[in-house]
């Protein structure tokens, strides 16, 4: 059996029915899960997505109450990753493919099947070739934030994947924090290593795969008869909308500062059409959502720094007490 799945919370779900939708598209043979990192709410019609089912990922892994006290919900959505793919195992799967709620699918992903024919576990790499322009991003960014983009992942269910997925998961529970200058980003750093401890790691290169603002550099678009190539030849088969910016697709994204946007003419009709399908998909008031285990971190959050200022208060007192009787002790003296 054929997996596909995304996770998300409720103010995801808009960009997560695009990931679904267009992956369903051209994957009619696979079935799509969304992995609901939240509560449901009337707010939103979970069934309205055909071949689609949502699971609550607190039904079958109750840990994560526990994590969302000590993760907040980026790093959280991350963490439970791994078990994702472990439940996914249990349940019959042989081949699972893990995409971003973030993504848009352009065409038929040809390239994956063959490859986990002779491996166990698919990567895409953030680019494919050096840069160093004194832009953001470039290849000393990536130090810290790992060398596989892990919007996408593609397994096949073997004794190595569960091995690899153990040893994920385990560090995960511990070390899935968003802090790249203490050597830790998510989940994602941590893969840096599967292809030293692991058998049967592929790494695809295709450039159609993975399209973000990361990587344009190396990967130019043009449309020809509606359909979207990379470096002429190529077929695009999915762009990461990572950092892109809602009702404002002429800024690329957040996160970098290589290129404007009249620059590249193709990726403007690409941000349109995605802030389009958002704009369908009721994003705007669907972003709005609070996330439950957000909420949970941060008033765990609060309730530390409130914890951390009672001690420092009670810590300052003291202190004042002890300098209140040596002054007292050194006027006695003099009198």
């Amino acid at each position: 059996m054929k997996i596909a799945f995304t996770i998300c919370t409720n103010s995801y779900w808009a960009k997560a029915q695009i990931a679904t939708e267009s992956f369903l598209k051209y994957h009619p043979d696979y079935r799509f899960y969304i992995f609901l990192l939240d509560k449901p709410t009337v707010a939103i019609d979970y069934n309205s997505i055909l071949n689609c089912e949502y699971i609550e990922i607190e039904t079958f892994f109750p840990k994560v109450n526990e994590l969302s006290l000590k993760y907040n919900i980026m790093e959280l959505s991350c963490a439970v990753r791994p078990a994702v793919f472990l439940y996914l195992f249990e349940k019959g799967s042989s081949t699972v493919l893990h995409i971003d709620s973030d993504t848009q699918t352009y065409d038929r992903f040809n390239e994956i099947d063959p490859l986990l024919e002779q491996n166990n576990i698919v990567v895409t790499p953030h680019f494919c070739s050096p840069i160093d322009d004194g832009k953001y991003p470039s290849e000393i960014d990536f130090v810290k934030f790992g060398l596989y983009n892990l919007g996408f992942l593609a397994v096949k269910k073997s004794d190595e994947t569960v091995r690899f997925m153990n040893w994920w998961h385990e560090r995960l529970m511990k070390y899935c924090y968003n802090r790249p200058n203490e050597s830790m980003f998510t989940d994602q750093l941590w893969v840096n290593y599967a292809p030293l401890f692991f058998e049967g790691v592929a790494i695809l290169k295709h450039t159609g795969y993975n399209v973000a603002n990361w990587n344009l550099y190396e990967r130019q678009l043009r449309i020809e008869n509606n359909t979207y190539y990379v470096n002429e030849t190529a077929r695009l088969k999915f762009f990461h909308f990572s950092h892109f910016v809602f009702k404002n697709p002429g800024q690329i994204s957040s996160s970098q500062n290589r290129y404007q946007i009249d620059e590249l003419p193709v990726l403007r009709n690409i941000l349109e059409d995605y802030n389009q399908l958002l704009v369908e998909n009721n994003h705007e008031i669907i972003s709005r959502l609070p996330a439950l285990f957000q909420v949970n971190y941060e008033s765990k959050v609060k309730a530390d720094l409130e914890i951390e200022a009672q001690r420092e208060a009670g810590q300052s007192n003291i202190v004042k007490k002890t300098m209140y009787r040596m002054f007292k002790k050194l006027a006695d003296l003099f009198k």
